[in-house]
């Protein structure tokens, strides 16, 4: 049986495999369950599928006046935000209500996002809401084509486009993160920059490094997930590997200081979603006290670093490698607690995993014989897990039991997530790096 899983590519079409059964058999149960009904009472009364978060319109935005409104309620933030500063205005605080939220909210995005969303503003809102949607879901789809076909999987490509769409457009959280028009596909094409950048060096390190930081930059809910592995690739890098690692950061704090002056008129935001917010959704502070949520990822950073800096005393190479081994389980942990690391963790946040798919084919082509079969094997059935849990596929309806509650849901994350962070403490202990596997 274990020689069976050791075949890589056997390991990661289970995976594809199994997402794909779970999503479509819930769909081929939810159409039986409206065919039935249809045939014992006549009456064609589907049993429609619902966003995890139900639907929340937008006043006044609706196309040609007609409905109760376009969806995209938090891409409406950014919108109006945007075209508030397009007519010289507060982004924050306009005078004009014609350009404040519809939905009376103070917006949430920092300065510079709301300064790159602005060319859409010259579309009606329900146009931009699509382009931004069809945008960000277009770009995690080319980055991972590209991605893989650099590395030598491209016959991954169309199975992996193929669970992309059946995870965002037929799951209860990936079509919440569609109706509100969020931006964490850009988070997910970030971590998947990050992780193609320790797993498979190039002479274009730079181009993808710097592409993370500006969709970090976009989305400050990726900042916990870039700067912890940021930090870990950046201490067990070789020295002239580690300006590709420090990148980011820089490219984050430029956006940052380039717009101090306007973060003042942010910071009240911040105070309210953040600061002084009630946990919500996932956030591990509805388990722990906030000084033990903020600062259990950074904790499990730097276990991981220790870890791998006393096994490699003897070389940065080695160090390096083996970060590279640990790469994936250890960006699961990063993905899972960076999820949960805010105040208000809302869980169509998931959609980020999408960028850390093609990143597990990746691993399991260049470790998976390394690390081994019954590593490998777990670390496959963890991610596989997860994903179903996570995205809540079964939540349509099949039955409530799965449906747990956000305190128990965040648990699952926390027990994922150590999960995550065992594997790769294992891995670094057996791990023999000699020779190694890349530069």
């Amino acid at each position: 049986m274990l020689i069976w899983l050791q075949d890589k590519k056997r390991l990661f079409n289970i995976f594809l495999f199994c997402s794909a059964l779970a999503v479509l058999g819930c769909l081929f149960f939810t159409d039986m369950q409206y065919k039935i009904k249809l045939l014992s009472n006549g009456q064609a009364a589907p049993t429609s599928q619902i966003p995890y978060y139900g639907f929340l319109p937008v006043p006044g935005t609706a196309a040609n006046g007609q409905g109760y409104g376009a969806l995209g309620a938090d891409f409406a933030q950014v919108y109006f935000s945007s075209l508030a500063l397009q007519h010289n205005q507060n982004e924050y605080n306009p005078r004009n209500p014609a350009y404040r939220d519809p939905l009376g909210r103070r917006p949430n995005y920092p300065p510079f996002t709301n300064r790159l969303i602005s060319p859409l503003t010259r579309l009606p809102y329900y146009q931009a809401l699509i382009t931004h949607d069809i945008a960000t879901f277009s770009l995690l789809v080319t980055a991972s084509s590209l991605i893989l076909w650099f590395s030598g999987l491209g016959s991954y490509i169309w199975q992996i486009i193929f669970v992309d769409i059946l995870l965002y457009f037929y799951t209860p959280l990936g079509f919440a993160h569609l109706e509100r028009g969020q931006f964490d596909l850009l988070s997910a094409t970030c971590y998947l920059l990050l992780t193609y950048n320790v797993l498979c060096y190039k002479r274009t390190a730079g181009l993808y490094s710097l592409g993370a930081g500006i969709l970090a930059a976009i989305k400050w809910s990726a900042l916990p997930f870039l700067g912890t592995f940021c930090l870990a690739a950046l201490c067990t890098a070789r020295k002239k590997k580690r300006v590709y690692h420090l990148l980011p950061f820089l490219v984050v704090a430029a956006s940052i200081l380039f717009y101090l002056p306007e973060l003042k008129e942010y910071w009240p935001s911040l105070q309210r979603y953040e600061i002084y917010a009630r946990p919500t959704g996932v956030s591990f502070m509805l388990l722990m006290p906030a000084w033990a949520a903020k600062s259990l990822q950074t904790t499990s950073a730097v276990l991981i670093i220790i870890l791998i800096r006393l096994k490699s005393v003897n070389g940065e190479e080695r160090a390096a490698e083996l970060f590279r081994a640990v790469s994936l389980p250890f960006a699961m942990a990063m993905f899972i607690q960076g999820m949960c690391f805010g105040t208000i963790s809302y869980e169509y946040r998931i959609v980020g995993l999408l960028g850390i798919i093609p990143a597990l084919a990746i691993w399991l082509d260049r470790y998976g014989r390394r690390i081994g079969g019954i590593l490998t094997t777990m670390t496959v059935a963890a991610f596989t897990a997860f994903t179903i849990l996570a995205f809540r596929i079964f939540y349509f309806q099949l039955w409530p039991i799965p449906v747990f509650t956000s305190a128990n849901m965040a648990a699952t994350y926390l027990a994922f997530s150590i999960f995550f962070i065992l594997i790769s403490i294992i891995i670094i202990h057996q791990y023999d790096n000699s020779p190694p596997a890349g530069a």
